[in-house]
């Protein structure tokens, strides 16, 4: 079997390599892990400690 080239559907940013170049692969097995810059968003939560306290 000789090379192949693998091409992904979508332009973006590789963010992880699960394997190396030239390692024997079974179909269905992720290779790689792309994203799109453009549709990154972030989502978190924010602790905020008032010093003067709450009044409940």
């Amino acid at each position: 079997m000789g090379y192949l080239n693998v091409t992904s559907p979508i332009n973006g940013t590789v963010t992880a390599r699960s394997v190396e170049p030239g390692t024997v692969v079974a179909s269905g097995k992720t290779l790689l892990t792309v994203i799109n810059p453009n549709t990154v968003y972030l989502r978190g939560f924010i602790f905020i400690r008032f010093p003067w306290g709450t009044k409940t």
